[in-house]
């Protein structure tokens, strides 16, 4: 088993309409899908799955089956079109979706999650107790289940909220590579869907993740072209990193104390703000990993 972990965008939307669709869904089909997500799928129901999974069935459920059945599975969306250069055929691997936190991005997820005529369960955030199963949907499937990580604060339209967004994407790597991953199992990071800032700290996290637990592997969707419209996938190699060192230096910064034995984090996961540590995004997204790296606490 591969267990893929692919950051989701909304690019199943746009592919989905006519006329650059490869599906039998009209421009209305696709339109009462998404009025669905913007009525049911508000602020306060992303974190209750719950409350929307029977509507999902009932009203989305009819138009789902012209995706599973699409015959150019790379035109669906860029994630669709990542798994299946890594491989045509997954059906015995994980796929986790992270999902931002949108009526649009949880819609597209949940779209995406359809192609693979699977269950599909729904986090409402990374829940780290190795536990959780989250809420499912379409029951009916069989097979390993589609994971839907909703990333809590994951706006596009809100920087100041990407401090936290960034400490739950971490969470969600730690749920998806260290609590839920069979042993032996490659982690593969897909960066070819999902807003563009996220993808370098992904790259980060996906380092340490793999001094931890190797193997994990990281790639990027070529674009492709008229001659060649099937993308292939580009790898991004991962460096060597020493978690042990690094994760004290972290400590000590997120103590607001500048580390005097090294300072190979100081610009990357902290700053030097007045004589003081802070910590930048990634360094939070790092703390929240810490308590599950090995020998770092």
């Amino acid at each position: 088993m591969t267990v893929h972990l692919l950051p989701c965008g909304t690019s199943v939307l746009a592919n989905l309409l006519p006329p650059r669709s490869v599906t039998s869904l009209s421009r209305d089909d696709v339109g009462t899908m998404t009025a669905w997500a913007g009525r049911e799928l508000t602020a306060g129901a992303l974190d209750r799955p719950e409350t929307w999974a029977e509507s999902f069935h009932t009203e989305v459920g009819p138009y789902l089956e012209p995706i599973v059945r699409c015959p150019h599975p790379v035109r669906l969306s860029a994630e669709i079109a990542s798994l299946h250069s890594y491989r045509a055929a997954i059906s015995d691997d994980r796929v986790v979706l992270l999902a931002s936190d949108t009526a649009e991005g949880m819609l597209a997820a949940l779209l995406n999650a359809a192609r693979f005529r699977r269950p599909v369960r729904v986090h409402a955030r990374p829940v780290l107790d190795g536990t959780a199963d989250g809420v499912l949907l379409r029951a009916e499937a069989a097979g390993e289940p589609v994971h839907i990580l909703r990333i809590p604060r994951l706006l596009p339209d809100k920087t100041e909220t990407f401090t936290e967004a960034m400490e739950n994407v971490a969470k969600a790597l730690v749920w998806s590579a260290l609590l839920h991953r069979p042993p032996r199992a490659e982690l593969a990071l897909h960066l070819s869907g999902g807003y563009k800032a996220t993808l370098p700290y992904l790259v980060a996290f996906a380092e340490y993740l793999n001094g931890e637990r190797p193997p994990v592997r990281a790639f990027c969707l070529h674009e492709g072209g008229a001659e060649n419209p099937d993308p292939g996938l580009v790898e991004i190699y991962l460096r060597a990193i020493r978690t042990k060192t690094d994760m004290a230096e972290l400590a000590a910064a997120e103590a607001g104390c500048l580390p005097t034995d090294t300072e190979q984090l100081l610009g990357f996961a902290y700053r030097n703000v007045h004589a003081r540590a802070e910590l930048t995004p990634l360094g939070w997204g790092l703390a929240a990993m810490r308590p599950y790296l090995a020998g770092t606490v």
